[in-house]
């Protein structure tokens, strides 16, 4: 079984109508996410995907909703440190960041529960067989990693790469382009070439982890940003769940609505994983 990690991002997109139209080998299933706010470009493109597939035989996608992290973060159900939020390091005036969790329980988890359905197993049943793909680009291939589930291989054709838990990774494959892979650039290049349209690099319209560029656009959309301001506003004082000083959603230490984006600076921190914003 071959089975997609669909962020619903640049590359997973790709992937999805590379897989759909045969210039990578067909999966057997597509699987995304919902945490409950991504990026309304996020919402767009699996809009835009869905009708694409109806009318020219994608592969099956199945969208996810069972667990809301933005619910979850303003019910204070759970980990409240869920998300990897800014916080200053036992007041000493340097920013840190919160331990992030959200990647594992929000995202893989319910992925690996939804292959376990497909296999028609139960609960506590072990895994079959599967190949999990994931869009991460040549540009970023130092997030490519095991699964934790010993009967998964991860794919990366993007990378040229795959991986077991038993073995790592191996980066040799070159099965699907070149020995080098392929970069983002190179798949958006591809994407305007065949006329489907860029949707953008996918994640909570909440993550910490955007750049100042995509905190902007999310500030175009009223609706989405008056619930992230709501949110941000929310988790400030988290005394309570062990952690001893405010936290925010940008490094700028200062409450969302306050914050100023220059958009043509990029934060440079790490991505989720290889789960998040493909």
């Amino acid at each position: 079984m071959k089975v997609q990690s669909n962020g619903m991002g640049t590359q997973s997109v790709a992937m999805y109508l590379m897989s759909s139209i045969g210039v990578l080998p067909r999966l057997d299933h597509s699987i995304f996410v919902d945490t409950g706010l991504e990026k309304p470009n996020t919402y767009k493109a699996l809009k835009w995907l869905i009708e694409w597939s109806t009318k020219n035989n994608g592969i099956p996608l199945t969208v996810i909703k069972q667990k809301n992290l933005y619910q979850d973060l303003m019910k204070n159900k759970g980990r409240f440190a869920s998300i990897p939020a800014f916080t200053e390091t036992n007041g000493s005036g340097e920013v840190g960041m919160l331990k992030r969790q959200c990647t594992g329980e929000y995202k893989i988890t319910q992925v690996n529960k939804q292959i376990k359905k497909i296999q028609g197993l139960g609960k506590f049943d072990r895994y079959n067989d599967a190949e999990v793909w994931i869009g991460i680009s040549l540009e970023e291939c130092q997030r490519v990693n095991s699964p934790k589930i010993t009967n998964f291989k991860n794919v990366f054709p993007f990378c040229n790469a795959e991986s077991t838990k038993e073995n790592g990774v191996n980066h040799e494959m070159n099965k699907y382009f070149d020995n080098y892979g392929i970069t983002r650039s190179e798949i958006i290049k591809w994407m305007n070439k065949m006329g489907f349209p860029d949707v953008g690099r996918s994640s909570c319209a909440f993550c910490p982890y955007m750049s100042n560029s995509e905190w902007a656009e999310v500030k175009k959309d009223p609706k989405t940003w008056k619930k992230v301001v709501e949110l941000d506003s929310h988790i400030r004082n988290s005394t309570k769940k062990g952690v001893q000083q405010p936290i925010y959603l940008t490094d700028q230490l200062v409450p969302i609505n306050q914050a100023y984006f220059n958009e043509a600076q990029v934060n440079a921190f790490e991505d989720c994983e290889g789960y998040c914003h493909i």
